[in-house]
């Protein structure tokens, strides 16, 4: 995959972001061989088959909270990225003027 250009960070084909997908995909199921396996795997069936329909839309909205929270907490971090880059910005543009 090419690098990205550091100045305006364009320049993603999509041949690119279709190999970001698949490695995204293939991490998850990563996560399904590895600590999955550990938490949900059950002889020869896996943990979830057995639940009813309510155990489950419970189980799902609390991963959904949980990713509430991871992206607040990327917000935050964004958000002080982006005070870093305005006064990056601002200082470029004043060295160049």
């Amino acid at each position: 995959m090419p690098e990205p250009d550091p100045i305006n960070r364009f320049g993603l084909s999509s041949d690119d972001l279709a190999r970001l997908v698949t490695d995204t995909v293939n991490l998850a199921n990563n996560r399904v061989i590895g600590v999955g396996n550990a938490q949900y795997a059950r002889g020869g069936e896996q943990r979830f088959e057995r639940l009813t329909i309510d155990e489950l839309f419970t189980m799902l909205d609390e991963e959904l909270l949980d990713g509430i929270v991871y992206l607040v907490m990327l917000r935050h971090q964004l958000n002080g990225k982006r005070a870093i880059h305005s006064q990056l910005a601002r200082a470029i543009d004043e060295a160049i003027a």
